[in-house]
């Protein structure tokens, strides 16, 4: 016990008898030995050998007895200890133990579990060992000190493993020692690690009196590689260079091949690359690698930050059992809770309580979910004698809080901030977000919003505020007043509203809560007031703006592209340094000095140029990455230069190309990626924001849009008249785009009083013209234009056109208005002169490819098949699928004029495409990636015909542009020819009618006996099918009920069974998805609230004994049962309502207070195999205002991955699910497919109420019609 350590050790029993000959043994003290995870039943065999043979003067061996120390999820037993032993001697000595030897080893060699992993399970079992005794501790570096406090890391330090386990194994050292020196004990403490690479760390495992130190090192130890690289690693991030830190750990030794994909992961993580890291970790699991448990808790935190929170839900669910870390069982805990993964906070929970009861993060965890149940006397009864890890100060402020809440009404909650900011200050924040909590929670909505306008977005609570502030929001706008309107009005949506575009305009790389605005304002909560609030937001902001200062910031304009000399050479050593770096993180990597030679800014001045040029002519791949070099190398050349915020000018103008181009994912990365990079700074965050907004404008979508361009005006910069510019023409086109031309309007002059500012009013003021030629054009839109205002708008656009193409100016604008001017004269029968078609034609030959034909395609009366597929493959996949729905606007555009054609009315293969790209495509596939477009002109009329040789007819319905109805049908495999209805079977001017109204009108009760079939006139197909019906129809006519589909003068429902699918790849896709194993799960919420009615408990009565006949399992809690998630019959039965204005389905509640978004119900039952929603209205469809999607609740399940969902586009009459749900059962269990059981269940209702439609054609199947019962058999 010499307190030597050795740097290379053989642990065998050679290496452990030098050891103890040059540290001879002896009792009160010990040694500890730091050699590796080895093999434990071996080593602890071969040191009992060894110390068996120890002599004391008497040449007797002094050791009473032998306890090995195991952690508590050992599975080693004595007999298991005690037969490693009997090898041992068998092999070292040369003879096995005899019978008299056998018989000491059972006294002398036994084994003590430790209760837990806490030092003090340890020292208690060294405390009461018997004098002269050995004692051996296994896997030490477990065990943890709950008295010891660690210092924070220091900032910018690599943070290793030995920083926690040392400290903590040197606690239990420290007492194992000075308990062995009072009983006259020998303890062995192996820690199960190899020896500590931090000097400090040695010399703290060295200062434990009494002890020795035995060390090895393994030369494939990763903790190793990170001490000899990590600080230079961190600092070639940090300075951008990635690329290299990628590359030298490809270079580590073969030895260490396991351990490079996550040191690449941790590297990109610290790097601010989430997305890549989670695509790397996908990659890995996908290819076998098994991460160890804490290595799977450690990417579960990757997952959370990136998003991915199926990926993390999945890695903690295979680590948590096998945890034994106190630090990552902490993490599960708090990963579970932020998941919302009760089953897996429990579990974890349970494992850190067995393991370490004394755990501080334990007790913490505890007074959070107390204060979360509002469970105030709980509180009291916890910190009456507060628990370890809860200071003095933190239990007087909980107590007083809980007192405080325990009797607060909605006047109490004042007096208690009060007292909190007289006595605890710093934690006022803290107990207004309780407050607001338990407001919410008592019903206290409006008290709930006053509070929360009363915080601060600003600090270390910035965010956790703002989702205060946006959850009081939502939980007004679900809730209806006393008039049946929203609970807060619209207006008063201003102050709120502004408040979270201040917040973001200073935090812009929070893209999470950017999100939630933007679905707060989204028309699946506030219907169609979102998109007006935030505009008016928006104009207010502008409204209010001082006016840009008289120095610009120097972003260039167009028309200097000025190319230097210089700028080839340049470029050519700057590819080279480029492609040297592999990885380059755009914002971070800043090019080497050298290579600019002095001449940063004429440089950026060539670059700019050279990028804009490139820009307007993206025709592939190739073209895709030389523009990226190029970006990422003027990027990196930007903080050289005097202008360094023109890198956020570059992105914004690259984004925007690789819209033109097709390429939307990347564009909105280049946007997302702009606000990332764009600091803290207010002007580079104004910068970035606007950029944001442009992209996102030239991407459809509006929303997201406004927000963007609402935050850049909030962010208080100074800034020029060229940034102003920039913002000004962009609101101008928003607004435009808005149909709110009058406002846009209003915003001309100071355009053009900025032009004069700049002095460029003679050199670019045809900019303005085409701007206000735009808005002149959009308001001819929106009437029946008279010939002279057509012919002079044309006239006005030739000219524009002509200056545009004299100037070199960016032509698409002009191009593609000249273009739909001179449809809009077509459509009209107005004559138009053959010289403004040739100055279109030199226009798009000046634009160039790909621009030229994209500008035909969409502008062109009736593009031909071909062309609308190559305009369709341009367009890449979105990550995300509500993302599709304006990516594909485009190509619907096209479609709807090919539908009109004389090749779709020749061929319904190119009338079936057309109706395809017209359905919703906007829904996530769950087993492919990549687009949901067809591949091909003739594929979604393959699908149509494999699906119907099913026994299903497939009724394809689209609207051509002229508003005409196009039908095409697939029936045992054949495709029939295209039929245009005529306008007294289906017209879409009598289908827009009745969306006024229904089918929300269905469920009340009318003076009209048959309003169901006079409401329906003209809504209908000119042949009934005699075969079951599969009905997927353009998103502009999914508002139409499946079953209520008139057909020979009946509804389709009453003849066939019938279904609708949004699309047919969705179904394509939907079709081959394995069977769900989930258990059958129904979930009706019964309030306990004695005053409300009782609806739902009387349903939950009424259906209770189907859904115990077919082994249903019933939960009637508030919270969503996670059993509904994966079930392979998912059932909900709730009241659903609309948003007050007459569309979109908003909100699901019990019969008292409780209430919750489509978005909450989805998530928590996604990868359903069938939903069946016995909820008004969840069954209802509508066109997304500005997207080429459907919403709803069914739409929101189907994009959660169920295949199918049976529900009511209408208010559902509370008799008919006891009638409908055991007739359906009976079907399906036998093996009817949905779509017939669903028939089933709809006859039985009209048997038991008659043959109102309105209950016994309300239950319609959404998604996949043939989709049946898994047989036991059948393999997931």
């Amino acid at each position: 016990m010499n307190g030597e350590g050795t740097p290379r050790f053989g642990f065998d029993l050679d290496g452990m008898a030098n050891f103890f000959q040059d540290s001879p043994f002896g009792f009160g003290g010990g040694d500890i030995f730091s050699c590796g995870p080895f093999g434990l039943l071996e080593h602890v065999a071969n040191m009992v050998f060894i110390l068996s043979m120890v002599e004391d003067v008497n040449g007797r061996n002094p050791i009473s007895e032998f306890v090995v120390v195991l952690p508590p999820d050992s599975e080693h037993t004595v007999e298991d200890v005690r037969t490693a032993f009997a090898n041992a001697v068998a092999v070292h000595r040369g003879r096995p133990l005899d019978v008299q030897e056998r018989q000491v080893l059972a006294r002398r060699l036994g084994i003590a579990h430790a209760a837990n992993l806490q030092v003090d399970a340890v020292t208690e079992i060294v405390e009461r060992a018997r004098r002269n005794s050995v004692l051996i501790l296994c896997a030490g570096a477990k065990y943890r000190d709950e008295a010891l406090e660690l210092p924070d890391a220091k900032p910018g330090r690599l943070g290793l493993e030995e920083d926690l386990w040392v400290p903590h194994f040197h606690s239990l050292a420290a007492k194992a020692i000075a308990a062995a020196g009072q009983n006259e004990l020998y303890v062995a403490l192996h820690t199960g690690k190899w020896r500590p690479h931090r000097k400090a760390n040695t010399d703290l495992l060295l200062s434990v009196e009494n002890c020795g130190l035995l060390t090895a090192e393994n030369d494939q130890d990763i903790d190793g590689v990170l001490v000899e690289n990590g600080e230079r690693w961190f600092a070639d991030i940090e300075a951008g260079r990635i690329g290299s830190v990628l590359a030298a750990i490809d270079v580590l030794p073969d030895g260490f091949r396991h351990h490079k994909t996550g040191l690449k992961i941790q590297m990109l993580h610290r790097a601010g690359l989430a997305p890549q890291a989670v695509a790397l970790i996908r990659e890995d699991l996908r290819s076998g690698a098994d991460p160890s448990p804490e290595g799977r808790v450690k990417l579960a935190m990757i997952a959370v930050e990136a998003g991915a929170h199926d990926l993390a839900v999945e890695l903690l669910n295979t680590a948590i059992g096998d945890l034994a870390s106190e630090d990552m069982l902490e993490a599960a805990v708090t990963l579970a809770y932020d998941l919302g993964k009760k089953e897996l906070e429990l579990e974890s929970v349970a494992m850190l309580e067995r393991m370490f009861p004394g755990s501080h993060y334990l007790q913490r965890h505890r007074l959070q979910l107390l204060l979360q149940a509002r469970d105030y006397a709980g509180v009291t009864a916890m910190l009456a004698a507060p628990p370890p890890g809860i200071d003095p100060e933190a239990a007087a402020y909980h107590l007083q809080l809980a007192a405080a809440l325990a009797g607060a009404d909605k006047h109490g909650y004042e007096a208690v901030l009060a007292e909190v900011a007289d006595r605890w200050p710093g934690r006022l924040v803290q107990a207004r977000l309780a407050c607001i909590r338990d407001a919410d929670a008592r019903g206290l909505f409006s008290e709930a919003l006053a509070l929360a306008m009363a915080l601060e977005l600003t600090g270390e609570h910035a965010q956790r505020s703002a989702w205060a502030l946006l959850h009081a929001v939502e939980q007004l706008l679900i809730r209806r007043d006393q008039h049946g309107g929203l609970g807060i009005d619209p207006a008063d949506l201003d102050l709120p509203v502004n408040a979270l575009l201040g917040y973001l305009a200073s935090s812009p790389a929070d893209g999470e809560t950017r999100q939630a605005l933007a679905k707060l304002l989204s028309v699946k909560v506030t219907g169609t007031y979102g998109l007006p609030m935030i505009a008016a937001a928006t104009l207010k902001l502008v409204q209010a703006a001082p006016a840009p200062t008289s120095n610009s910031t120097g972003l260039r304009a167009r028309g200097q592209a000025d190319y230097e000399e210089s700028l080839m050479p340049f470029l050519k050593s700057a590819l080279q340094w480029l492609a040297d770096q592999g990885v380059v993180v755009l914002g971070r990597t800043t090019l080497p000095g050298p290579l600019l030679n002095g001449q940063a800014d004429a440089l950026m001045l060539g670059l700019s140029g050279l990028i804009e040029r490139v820009s307007q002519g993206l025709r592939d791949g190739s073209d895709i990455d030389y523009i990226q070099k190029l970006l990422a190398i003027a990027v990196a050349t930007a903080p050289h230069t005097s202008t360094p915020n023109i890198d956020l000018v570059l992105i914004r103008l690259v984004g925007g190309a690789y819209v033109t181009a097709g390429r939307v994912q990347h564009a909105r990365d280049l946007a997302e990626h702009g606000l990332q990079v764009a600091g803290g700074e207010p002007l580079r965050s104004r910068i970035a924001w606007y950029g944001f907004a442009d992209i996102y404008h030239r991407l459809h979508n509006l929303t997201e849009a406004l927000i963007g361009m609402a935050c850049a005006l909030s962010c208080e910069a100074p800034v020029g008249p060229e940034e102003v510019w920039y913002e000004t023409h962009g609101l101008i086109r928003l607004l435009r785009d808005l149909n709110m031309t009058a406002f846009a309007r209003s915003l001309l002059p100071t355009a053009k009083e900025l032009f004069r500012t700049m002095g460029v009013e003679k050199s670019q003021g045809h900019r303005l013209d085409t701007i206000e030629l735009g808005l002149r054009f959009r308001e001819l839109m929106r009437t029946i234009p008279s010939p002279e205002d057509v012919t002079e708008i044309v006239a006005a656009l030739v000219a524009n056109c002509q200056t545009v193409i004299d100037r070199r100016d960016e032509l698409a604008p002009v191009s593609i208005l000249l273009a739909q001017a001179i449809r809009m004269a077509e459509v009209n029968g107005i004559t138009v002169p053959e010289k403004t078609r040739e100055r279109l034609e030199v226009a798009l030959a000046t634009l160039g490819e790909p621009n030229a034909s994209m500008v035909r395609t969409l502008s062109a009366g009736g593009p031909v098949a071909k062309d609308v597929l190559s305009f369709a493959k341009r367009l890449e996949p979105a990550r995300h699928s509500e993302d599709a729905a304006y990516d594909v606007r485009p190509v619907a555009m096209a479609a709807r004029r090919l539908l009109d054609s004389g090749e779709a009315v020749e061929d319904a293969k190119i009338a079936a495409f057309a109706i395809e790209l017209l359905a919703d495509q906007a829904i996530k596939r769950q087993s492919v990636s990549g687009s949901g477009l067809p591949s091909s002109i003739d594929e979604p009329a393959n699908i149509a015909k494999e699906i119907s040789r099913a026994g299903i007819s497939v009724i394809l319905l689209g609207v051509a542009d002229s508003n005409r109805v196009v039908r095409v049908t697939a029936e045992g495999g054949e495709l029939s020819a295209t039929i245009h209805e005529p306008a007294d079977v289906f017209s879409k001017a009598a289908f827009d009618t009745w969306g006024e109204q229904y089918p929300y009108r269905y469920g009340f009760d009318s003076d009209d006996p048959n309003i169901f079939y006079n409401s329906m006139r003209g809504l209908g197909i000119g042949a009934a099918p005699t075969t079951r019906a599969l009905l997927v129809a353009d998103v502009s006519l999914q508002q139409l009920p499946a079953n209520l589909l008139m057909a020979s003068g009946e509804f389709l429902g009453l003849q066939v069974p019938v279904a609708a699918a949004p699309s047919l790849s969705w179904l394509r896709e939907a079709r081959t998805r394995p069977a769900r194993t989930g258990a059958p799960f129904a979930w009706i919420p019964i309030a306990d609230d004695p005053e409300a009615i009782q609806t739902l408990g009387v349903l939950a009565d009424r259906l209770s004994g189907t859904l115990r006949d077919h082994s249903i399992g019933l939960d009637t809690g508030l919270a969503i049962p996670e059993g509904l998630s994966g079930a392979e019959l998912a059932i909900v039965t709730a009241h659903g309502s609309i948003i007050p204005e007459g569309r979109f389905f908003q909100v699901v509640a019990d019969d008292a207070d409780m209430r919750l978004t489509p978005d909450a119900l989805s998530t928590a039952a996604r990868n359903a195999g069938v939903v069946i929603l016995f909820v008004c209205s969840a069954g209802r469809f509508d066109k997304h205002p500005m997207a080429d999607t459907t919403t709803g609740l069914a739409k929101e399940l189907l994009d959660q991955g169920c295949s199918v969902v049976i529900a009511s586009p209408w208010p559902l009459n509370a008799s008919v699910p006891a009638y409908w749900l055991p007739a359906f059962m009976e079907a399906w269990s036998v093996g009817a497919t949905v779509t017939d059981a669903n028939f089933e269940g709809n006859k039985a209702v009209e048997r038991a109420l008659g043959n109102s439609t309105a209950n016994c054609l309300a239950l319609t199947v959404f998604g996949d019609p043939l989709v049946t019962k898994r047989r036991e058999t059948e393999p997931a």
